[in-house]
């Protein structure tokens, strides 16, 4: 065997090992990480391939369509209009955290809302350097806090008041930057 076989062989096999070990990207966390951006991560990096690809949503929540629309027929449709960019992309584009514009969670903070009972998202036209496409991935119980939720204020220290006074100030001073 000649050495262009041997070459042509091996290229094959390689090609061949790389694509039996192909697996298809996963959503391993969804968050909201400010007042209308959801961090989407994923276990490997990925990008749009397709010019009319799109990564789309829907949130219901006790009836109540927040992101995405009811159909003609009454069916749930996901919204596939948000604005999605790279958090950190390389230099072709692939990255494993992605940002989505939903404006939608304004409405849902005014309308006190604490956690979501399910969130969907899809990529259509997403695919890692395999070509191995995104799934669709839900998640239950999503929580809508993107801030200090449940940040509870404890003081440790006592101090005594003369109860003849008409007012008393007590500074607390966080210990935590974050708060």
């Amino acid at each position: 065997m000649n050495t262009f076989n041997r070459f042509i062989i091996t290229a094959l096999l390689t090609l061949f090992a790389s694509q039996a070990f192909a697996v298809e990207p996963t959503v391993i966390k969804i968050e909201r990480t400010d007042e209308t951006t959801l961090t989407i991560t994923h276990d490997q990096p990925i990008k749009q391939i397709h010019d009319g690809g799109y990564y789309n949503i829907l949130i219901e929540i006790n009836k109540k369509v927040y992101v995405g629309i009811r159909d003609s027929h009454g069916n749930l449709v996901a919204d596939n209009s948000k604005t999605i960019t790279a958090v950190a992309p390389d230099s072709d584009g692939f990255a494993v955290i992605w940002k989505m514009t939903v404006p939608e969670f304004i409405d849902m903070d005014r309308d006190n809302l604490t956690t979501i009972d399910d969130i969907f998202i899809a990529g259509l036209g997403w695919a890692n350097n395999s070509n191995e496409y995104v799934l669709s991935y839900s998640i239950t119980n999503f929580s809508l806090c993107y801030q200090n939720c449940g940040l509870a204020i404890t003081s440790t220290n006592a101090f005594s008041t003369n109860e003849k006074v008409e007012s008393t100030t007590h500074t607390l001073t966080a210990s935590d930057p974050a708060a």
